[in-house]
């Protein structure tokens, strides 16, 4: 998807929860990216044992669709530019003023995202034991970008 459909179906997400929600209602959009940082951690049998410490990152953009004060969110996420978009519903672990903080589980992955408000800046963290057929790798993908934050 280009940029700008991107951020049209983003904004009509959005759109469509507000209209779904009580009227009073606050929904924040943040539309994320590019992400840049680090894979870290120790590879699996395959990679010896090795650390890891490589450079990594994600082109695409990430949207987090909340509505403030709720317990979920909807965090639309596209690795890479021109790649699939996928939708997820995370679970809010931490809400302030300052910082938005939310979990998506994965079957052998957990993701953190937490975004700044205040900083327009989304920090993005990936724990892991896989990597391709290892299973018993210990990985950790660590990532930081700018956004375009909206609350209507």
């Amino acid at each position: 998807m280009e940029t700008s459909m991107w951020l049209r179906f983003s904004l009509y997400l959005a759109c469509l929860l507000m209209s779904c929600g009580a009227s009073a209602a606050e929904i924040l959009t943040a539309v994320c990216g590019p992400l840049q940082g680090y894979v870290l951690g120790v590879g699996g049998a395959s990679d010896v044992y090795k650390p890891i410490e490589q450079r990594d990152g994600m082109s695409g953009q990430t949207t987090i669709v909340w509505e403030i004060g709720s317990s979920e969110a909807q965090i639309i996420a596209q690795g890479q530019v021109g790649g699939s978009p996928m939708l997820e519903k995370a679970v809010v672990t931490l809400s302030t003023k300052d910082q938005v903080s939310f979990v998506v589980i994965y079957p052998v992955s957990v993701f953190l995202y937490s975004l700044f408000p205040q900083r327009n800046a989304l920090l993005l963290s990936r724990h892991t034991h896989q990597r391709g057929f290892d299973f018993d790798a210990a990985r950790m993908l660590a990532l930081h970008g700018p956004c375009t934050i909206r609350i209507k």
